[in-house]
Formats: structure tokens, C-alpha cells, sequence
């Protein structure tokens, strides 16, 4: 079993020499083995190794005595132990989950903040072959897409680690067998209460007896395929999303390009979505078959303006020719109202939405026109310096500018409207303003009563970056 684990560890990349490896030992045959495992590899590895145990309070006392039995033997072998005690009951009535889901939680964020207490590389969790078989089977029941038949990613991020996923449950009780390792037995691994119970003591020995006997290995082997090909269309999708895909400044929106969207293949298309939100999320936790569609379908309406809201604080809205999947503060515009007073010449520094503008006077004679920078904007200095309050600020209600060969004032809404430029964007985009006459908006346009012409002596140029 060694060498199949050795190769494990080397086919994933799962250790480097120094790691500092934090072992889930819950007291079990599998668990106890990948510890026994891990203390013979510590020196081929230079490991430095802990142990993170947790004490759901079940079985009437029997998880404290888990709990002891880890205890002693962490002692007796000179491993460092940390235990956390947690009412998983409770836990799951407080936050409307299943016993299964209460203790998948409370482990692992148990586990990730022991890994940064410890500065720890690694967190090794000793699932099997046979779990990788049962996870394959009961998704499939449920239904679910290649990404979720992959079933238990032998590697995953922050550093979760499963060198045993390779190796079947018999394998392992000969392991304990052969090495003296008494472990302990969870009988309600045993109770035909959960899924994976069921499947673990009832359909899997059905189908091996029945259908294929070597099944373990096979759902092994599907998972394997499917986790390559996988890989390879979440390749593809990235590219697809960086072409395509925009995410703001404040991580709060990520922009889909509607056109380019639909040139898509549904699978990327549906890659796509999951990758947005779980960008925005850091998980994908609550989000459903039908949420995913929900948002194509969005995306095939012409209608500007629709939005729907999903699990977790995530809005998704059809926005002219973008699709927007957006946290609450992205529809909230993102950021407060800021006004400053420009520093000239010199540079001021916009800290909502991190911009800077530069400013410089300069004489006519040594004017320079460049049509092709939209955020460097050329103005008559005399015509400002008739203006009282001049500020670089965001929008506010009544604003408006004055434009070549139209009469009368534009709205600054109705302007927005107009450019197409979606209501979340809008408080983002900053604008040198005298009371509420625009007189430049970078990147768009300049008011016609501040441009240069043939009576301009001192030009004002100023130039806007995004930092």
C-alpha cells in the first residue's frame, strides 16, 4: 500500500520536501493508516506533522471517547494534536442543515484555520477508493454534470490533499491488520439513515454481486476520465473568460460580453456563469442546475433591465449588451458619493474608485492634439477660471452638459441611457463638474462651453488613469 501511495502523492504533486502537514485523523481504519503512512514518509519528506481531530459530540459519549483514543495515541507516537469540540446537532437544527453537511463544515473550517494558525502546506484527508466510487454513484442519483461524477478531487485548493484515494477500503483494513493498528468503528457508519450508508451497505454490494464486480475500480476509473476532460474544458473556459469576461475594481461585478456569450458552446456557456459567481463567492455553495440555466435563458432575453437573484447575495441582470452577475454592492453602485478639488498642476488620487487625475497648464502655442486619448481632455483655462467651484466628483441628481450644436442642456441621465452605460457603472464614473454643469467626463466627452478655441491662450490639460 506504500507504493501505491507513493505514487499517488507523486502523480498529484501532493507533497514537497519541508511540508507541514496537518493529518485528519478521526480515529478510524482509514484515517489511522494515512497517520501511520504519513510518520514513514516524514523523514523521506523532512515533514513536520499535527494532527486535527473533531469531537462532533454523538453517539452518547462515544465521539469523546474517539476523541481519547486520538489523544493517547498522538502522545505515545509524539504528534502535536489539536481537537475541536463541536455540537454538530445543533449546529445543523441553528443553520437549517443535515447532520452530513453540519459536520462537513465544522471540519473543515476547523481545519483551514488550524492551517493558518500553523502555517501549515497541507491539510490530508484520508478518503478511499470506495468513497471516490460511493461520491460518483450518489451524485449520479441526485444528477449532476462531468465536474460533479470527477467526484473527490484528490487534490484541492488550499491545500487539501487525499493520498489514499487510490487505494480501497480492503487494502486499508490489511494495512491496520498487518501494522497492529487498532482502530475505532463508528456504528452509525453502519445504520442505514444517510445516502452514502445506503449506498456503502446496500446498492454497491447489489452491483458488485449482480452487475460488475470489480466496481469499485470502474467508478474509479470513469472518475479519472472525466476529471482529465475536465480539466481541459475549465482550460478552455478560462480563456473563453478572459476575452469575454470583465471583473470591476471592487470585485463586487463581473461583466459578460452578451454577444460573444452566445457564440458559446452551452457547456462553456454554463462554465461561464459558475465561474463569475464563483468568483464573486469564493464557492459555489447553493447554486443549482436551474440557477445556471436561469441565467442562459437571461441572457437569450432582449430585455434590458431583467434581473434574477440567486442564493448567497448574487443578483444576475441582462444590462444593454452585457450580461452582469454582481454582488448586492455592485447594483448598489459600488461606491459612496466623492468630490475633490483638483491639485494643478500637480496629481489627485481618487481612493473610491482608485483613478488619479493629472493635471497640467500649458501655453496654446505648445498644444498638442491627440484625438485618439479619450481620458486626456485639452480645456480653456480662462473659461474655467469664470467658474467659482470646480471639482472632480461623481453624478448627481439634475446634472447635465451642453454639447456642440444642440440647444438647451442634455441630462446627464439621459446621456447615460443613451451611451448604453448600465445604472450600476454610473456612480463609478467620475466627472469635473461646476455645480451641475458637467464639463468633462473621461473617456467620453467634453462640455463645448470649456474646449479650446482660436481666442484659447492657457490650456488646461488633464489626463485621467485608472490605478
Amino acid at each position: 500500500m506504500m507504493e501505491q501511495v507513493k505514487r499517488t502523492i507523486e502523480r498529484y504533486s501532493m507533497l514537497e520536501t519541508g511540508d507541514r502537514v496537518i493529518v485528519a485523523v478521526s480515529g478510524g481504519a482509514d484515517s489511522l493508516s494515512l497517520l501511520h503512512l504519513f510518520l514513514r514518509l516524514k523523514s523521506e519528506y523532512s515533514l513536520k506533522i499535527f494532527v486535527a481531530h473533531v469531537d462532533h459530540m454523538t453517539r452518547g459519549g462515544g465521539s469523546t471517547e474517539d476523541a481519547k483514543f486520538v489523544g493517547g495515541l498522538c502522545k505515545e507516537w509524539g504528534i502535536p494534536l489539536y481537537i475541536k469540540e463541536a455540537d454538530m446537532e445543533q449546529y445543523a437544527i441553528l443553520n437549517s442543515l443535515s447532520e452530513e453537511e453540519a459536520g462537513r463544515e465544522i471540519r473543515y473550517k476547523f481545519f483551514y484555520d488550524l492551517k493558518q494558525k500553523l502555517d501549515a502546506d497541507r491539510i490530508a484527508i484520508a478518503h478511499n477508493k470506495n468513497d471516490q466510487a460511493e461520491t460518483v454513484i450518489m451524485r449520479m442519483l441526485r444528477g449532476t454534470g462531468i465536474k460533479g461524477l470527477v467526484g473527490i478531487e484528490p487534490v484541492r485548493q488550499p491545500g487539501i490533499i487525499r493520498p489514499l484515494i487510490d487505494v480501497d477500503r480492503d487494502e486499508i483494513e490489511k494495512y491496520c491488520s498487518e501494522n497492529g493498528l487498532n482502530y475505532r468503528r463508528d456504528y452509525t457508519n453502519y445504520q442505514r439513515l444517510y445516502t452514502r450508508n445506503k449506498i456503502r451497505l446496500e446498492l454497491m454490494p447489489y452491483i458488485e454481486k449482480e452487475f460488475n464486480p470489480n466496481i469499485v475500480d470502474t467508478l474509479a476509473r470513469l472518475s479519472q476520465t472525466l476529471r482529465e476532460e475536465d480539466q481541459y474544458i475549465e482550460q478552455q473556459t478560462f480563456k473563453v473568460f478572459t476575452q469575454i469576461a470583465q471583473v470591476n475594481s471592487q470585485q463586487t461585478c463581473v461583466e459578460i460580453d452578451i454577444f460573444e456569450f452566445k457564440k458559446q458552446h452551452v457547456a462553456v456557456k454554463k462554465r461561464l456563469i459558475r465561474w463569475a459567481i464563483k468568483r464573486l463567492k469564493g464557492h459555489l455553495m447553493g447554486i443549482n442546475y436551474i440557477h445556471i440555466e436561469d441565467a442562459i435563458q437571461l441572457a437569450r432575453s432582449s430585455q434590458s433591465g431583467k434581473r434574477i437573484d440567486l442564493p448567497g447575495g448574487i443578483s444576475i441582470s441582462r444590462s444593454f449588451n452585457k450580461l452582469v452577475i454582481g454582488k448586492a454592492q455592485c447594483y448598489m453602485g459600488g461606491v459612496k458619493d466623492f468630490e475633490y478639488h483638483l491639485v494643478i498642476p500637480g496629481s489627485t488620487y481618487i481612493n473610491e474608485i482608485h483613478g488619479e487625475v493629472v493635471a497640467n497648464i500649458i501655453n496654446k502655442s505648445d498644444f498638442i492634439e491627440n484625438r485618439k486619448n479619450s481620458y486626456k481632455a485639452a480645456l480653456d483655462l480662462d473659461k474655467l477660471s469664470r467658474e467659482k467651484y470646480i471639482v472632480m466628483r461623481n453624478r448627481r441628481p439634475g446634472d447635465y452638459i451642453l454639447f456642440d450644436g444642440m440647444k438647451g442642456k442634455k441630462k446627464i441621465k439621459k446621456y447615460f441611457i443613451e451611451k448604453k452605460i448600465p445604472a450600476y457603472q454610473r456612480a463609478n464614473i467620475p466627472m469635473l463638474a461646476s455645480g451641475n454643469q458637467i464639463i468633462w467626463i473621461p473617456g467620453k466627452v467634453i462640455n463645448k462651453d470649456f474646449k479650446v478655441d482660436t481666442n484659447t491662450i492657457k490650456i488646461l490639460v488633464l489626463e485621467y488613469n485608472n490605478k
